[in-house]
């Protein structure tokens, strides 16, 4: 469980390192660390932090109130008591007054269960205000995405692209998340050019046409990505001579665990790693949020298929390889 006040970090800080509302949020992240992970422990901090926070929001007046209203929403939930998360919620949506705030507030609405709806309506209200701003509108459609609204989020990078000029210096990372946001089967996959681990020529999607890639984002870090190696080892064995070439991407931050794994654990195909996370330029090329995820594209450089699951995806994956390369 995630504290809320870590997305209040994002941008400008609202309160001074001494003022009640950052030492409320340090005091709660000594008691997060005192419990070493202890669930019990966790669920009645939170529980405790909650009702701290909803006082402290009611007797307060500002951003850091808004702000400690909608933590003690987050924090209610994550204390097991979904009703008074739902109430403290309503009564954040009732404080927040700023973009940000809202946009918080939006996002904790996602993680409160029963209140998706909220999140939903919230962002859209948002998306209205986002338009003639370049960094609103890639963080909202962002969060648009995340909650399922991904047509909504393309619409709200259209209508912003449309008010920038053409060598507005927001346009290109603006048309990239549209275009990453429009990935779906059928439609061309995005270029790149990446170093491989251990050095060697660049990876690049243009010198892979007319194979069959299998684009793997992982993470050493996850245990259920490195059990799917064994499976991309075997498809590399049987498949490869029809055409099959895989690419993995590993999206670990501390690339020497990552090439420690790699001397004990060979793999024959290249890996991509730039000790970024998710904001790796392949993950945020291909918009992924989530390990393991696999993207398919044919031989004439369009997205096959793409998900989390490799087994729901070698039907497609199959079909892509039985294809014959088309003739200029």
């Amino acid at each position: 469980m995630v504290p809320l006040a870590i997305f209040a970090q994002e941008g400008p800080g609202v309160a001074a390192p001494q003022s009640p509302y950052a030492a409320l949020q340090a005091e709660l992240a000594r008691a997060i660390e005192a419990a070493e992970g202890d669930s019990a422990a966790l669920k009645r901090i939170y529980a405790d932090f909650a009702a701290r926070f909803a006082a402290f929001a009611e007797s307060s007046t500002g951003e850091a109130a808004e702000m400690a209203a909608i933590d003690a929403a987050v924090y209610f939930e994550f204390g097991g008591d979904r009703n008074r998360a739902i109430r403290a919620l309503t009564a954040a949506r009732e404080q927040a007054s700023t973009w940000k705030t809202r946009l918080l507030l939006a996002r904790a609405a996602g993680a409160i269960g029963g209140a998706e709806p909220v999140a939903a309506k919230v962002a859209r209200e948002l998306a209205e205000e986002a338009v003639a701003d370049p960094q609103r509108a890639r963080a909202l459609a962002r969060f648009m995405d995340e909650i399922g609204l991904t047509p909504d989020a393309v619409r709200l990078l259209e209508r912003a692209l449309a008010t920038l000029g053409d060598d507005h210096p927001a346009r290109p990372e603006l048309d990239l998340l549209a275009r990453s946001l429009k990935l779906e089967p059928g439609v061309e996959a995005l270029p790149f050019e990446a170093e491989p681990v251990g050095g060697g020529s660049p990876i690049t999607l243009k010198s892979l046409r007319g194979r069959v890639v299998v684009l793997h984002f992982w993470a050493v870090g996850d245990e259920t990505s490195r059990a799917g190696l064994a499976r991309l080892e075997s498809l590399r064995v049987s498949l490869g001579r029809e055409g099959l070439a895989l690419v993995g991407v590993a999206l670990d931050e501390d690339v020497e665990a990552l090439t420690a794994f790699l001397r004990v654990n060979p793999l024959a195909w290249p890996q991509v790693a730039e000790g970024r996370g998710w904001d790796s330029a392949l993950a945020e090329l291909y918009n992924v949020r989530a390990v393991p995820t696999f993207f398919i594209i044919d031989r004439r450089g369009r997205v096959a298929a793409f998900g989390r699951r490799l087994e729901l995806l070698e039907a497609s994956l199959r079909r892509a390889l039985a294809e014959s390369v088309p003739q200029p």
